[in-house]
């Protein structure tokens, strides 16, 4: 489109006669930076100025190649451009006014370089209002010249104290005594067409005297390098004793929730920790490198513990930031990979212990149980429910076999079960086998979804290899959900409110008494007819 419509302007102005005009009222423009930087982008713009109903211009075109790339060009306000050795726009309609009506964006190659100069012109500009051609003969030209950015210092020096100067370091300290009261500064730029201002003889003040030495690069981009002189007072000291007692952070060792809602105006908080925290470790950072920090803490008894930690400022001002930390008194439930060094620590008479993953209580747990004198709560959890706990007791632990607290609700003997019981409703627990269990080894196992508070159960040994039932407990009651169950040693067992009529040495006795009665009749029967059978005899004799 561009193409045509800058055919059909060259048709337009080949076949319709126009008249030329010097106008001196008209002429082109062109704009951009004066100066830029090694490897620089910037924008050239290309304007008519008083034109009226402008269609097209044309102008011859050049710039410095050797020195320039032309990266992009772009007509503007509606005019479409052809840029060549000639630049050539135009637009279907014509406009008035003053305005721009080309960008073209150059970059500076490396061979520009430092102190020269390149140039961008359009020169005999022609525009066209379809019926008048009116010139522009002037040469236009932009110049650019090559600058530095180079706002860096090359040397930085003091009459007093002592520096170690890197151009690319921007911030200084320098501390001199108490009888120097004034400092020369002195520096030279690392480019010399750069300027520097801020130096000379600077009077001190006791502590800080901030000075700003200013680096103006030959391109107007500046850079500002400060040095504090700290004058000593007559203690000695370079700055007012400071007055921050604030802590940073304080961080406790295992409670991160504690550690990020610390807060430095806050002096007191409140911590809770289970019964096996002993000991906390406590650190400490303080705002200020130079205020003092004393921690304050002992062993953690069961209860209330202070831990107390003060900070002293340079000054002497003190602050004290104070942790309550309760230790509870709740028996605690660990892992079996925790459960020996609790036992060590624990000051409650029981502890918990997660269903270990082998579903036995190892020889070495139930040594170190031993050793404690404690009651292991053995746990076993579906989802957030407890389903049962075995209670061991470790001071009437003698053997230190192994036990397995496996239990499933269950029975291959289902069938047999259940003929030996009429079908009674119940809960079939079968365990591992343990031929012998420590004395007071106790199961608590959930019943709430069965029965309800105060129900009497009953506890029922099924014996596999006999196929008989034997009444073991007798009205357990049901508290808080669950039923505690003493047990000697671990099979198969039957629970249930149900009353099972299963025969005793009674009914055993009862049974043997009425066979004999039954032999007993028998025989006097037999003894009864042989007589009868004689006297019948006797006669034929």
């Amino acid at each position: 489109m561009k193409k045509i419509i800058t055919i059909l302007f060259t048709l337009f102005l080949c076949l319709t006669p126009v008249t030329q005009v010097h106008a001196a009222s008209f002429y082109a423009t062109i704009s951009g930076p004066t100066q830029i930087t090694a490897g620089q982008e910037f924008t050239v713009t290309v304007g008519v100025a008083n034109v009226t109903n402008m269609l097209g211009l044309s102008a011859s075109f050049s710039y410095d190649s050797s020195k320039l790339t032309l990266v992009s060009s772009t007509g503007l306000n509606d005019f479409s451009l052809t840029l060549g050795t000639k630049l050539v726009v135009d637009r279907l309609n014509g406009k008035s006014g003053t305005f721009g009506i080309a960008s073209l964006v150059f970059k500076a190659k490396t061979s520009f370089s430092l102190s020269t100069t390149a140039y961008v012109r359009i020169i005999n500009a022609q525009y066209s209002n379809g019926t008048t051609d009116v010139d522009d003969l002037n040469t236009r030209q932009l110049t650019v010249k090559m600058v530095s950015d180079n706002s860096y210092l090359k040397t930085l020096t003091v009459s007093q104290g002592s520096l170690t100067f890197t151009k690319t370091t921007t911030n200084y300290v320098v501390i001199v005594e108490n009888n120097i009261s004034s400092i020369v500064l002195g520096a030279t730029a690392d480019y010399s067409k750069s300027s520097i201002s801020g130096l000379g003889t600077k009077t001190l003040a006791i502590y800080s005297n901030v000075f700003n030495i200013v680096v103006t690069a030959e391109n107007g981009s500046k850079r500002t390098y400060t040095v504090e002189v700290q004058r000593k007072d007559t203690n000695g000291l370079a700055a007012p004793p400071s007055t921050n007692n604030n802590l940073k952070e304080i961080t406790i060792d295992g409670f991160d929730e504690f550690n990020s809602s610390f807060n430095k105006d806050t002096l007191e908080y409140i911590l809770n920790v289970g019964n096996l925290v002993t000991d906390l470790v406590v650190t400490a950072i303080a705002e200020d490198l130079k205020s003092i920090i004393d921690i304050t803490s002992a062993p953690l008894v069961v209860g209330s513990n202070t831990i107390t930690i003060k900070v002293t400022a340079e000054n002497g001002d003190i602050k004290t930031y104070l942790i309550t930390v309760n230790r509870s008194s709740d028996v605690p439930t660990v892992d079996e990979d925790e459960i020996i060094e609790a036992l060590k620590t624990v000051t409650t008479p029981s502890i918990g212990l997660n269903m270990p993953s082998s579903w036995e209580i190892s020889t070495e747990i139930l040594s170190a149980l031993k050793t404690s004198g404690k009651t292991l709560i053995v746990v076993m959890r579906l989802a957030d429910q407890t389903l049962y706990e075995w209670l061991i007791d470790g001071s009437k632990l003698i053997d230190t076999t192994s036990i397995k607290v496996k239990i499933t609700f269950g029975s291959d003997d289902q069938d047999k079960i259940d003929a030996l019981t009429n079908y009674a409703s119940g809960l079939v627990l079968n365990f591992d086998e343990n031929l012998s269990l420590p004395e007071n080894t106790v199961l608590r196992i959930n019943v709430s979804d069965t029965y309800q508070n105060g129900d009497k159960i009953n506890l029922y040994y099924y014996d596999s290899k006999t196929n008989k039932m034997t009444l073991s407990v007798k009205d357990l009651v049901v508290s808080g959900g669950k039923v505690e169950i003493p047990l000697t040693h671990t099979s198969t067992y039957f629970l249930s409110q149900t009353q099972l009529k299963i025969p005793g040495i009674l009914d055993y006795l009862f049974v043997l008494v009425s066979i004999m009665e039954s032999f007993i009749i028998v025989l006097l029967l037999l003894s009864l007819r042989r007589p009868r059978k004689l006297k019948r005899a006797l006669p034929e004799n």
